[in-house]
């Protein structure tokens, strides 16, 4: 409601650079519709080319995660659920996260 575009644009030119991360390449695999086609278009018209050029968007069948995003990322890194090698152990990092 109160978020208009230059305030927006405003936000992604100013704030962003000035925080102390670096990103070199966001994937993102299978992403809902509503994201892949409505809200990702929106916000790539507010970024520069640059930021652009390190967001890519793999689309694939359901539950498998794209051929194409092995080119960047490793199956050691895609969770078992897209068909990648990772296992992630939901019980194990709950116990952890509950210890800390």
């Amino acid at each position: 409601k109160n978020m208009n575009p230059p305030a927006f644009k405003l936000i992604l030119s100013k704030v962003l650079p000035t925080l102390p991360i670096r990103v070199a390449r966001v994937c993102i695999i299978n992403p809902p519709w509503i994201i892949g086609k409505v809200v990702m278009p929106i916000v790539l018209a507010f970024v520069s080319k640059k930021i652009k050029s390190r967001i890519q968007i793999f689309h694939g069948p359901k539950g498998i995660a794209p051929s194409g995003v092995h080119g960047f990322v490793p199956p050691s890194s895609i969770p078992e659920e897209l068909g990648g090698e990772w296992h992630f152990d939901f019980d194990k990092w709950l116990a952890s996260a509950d210890a800390a």
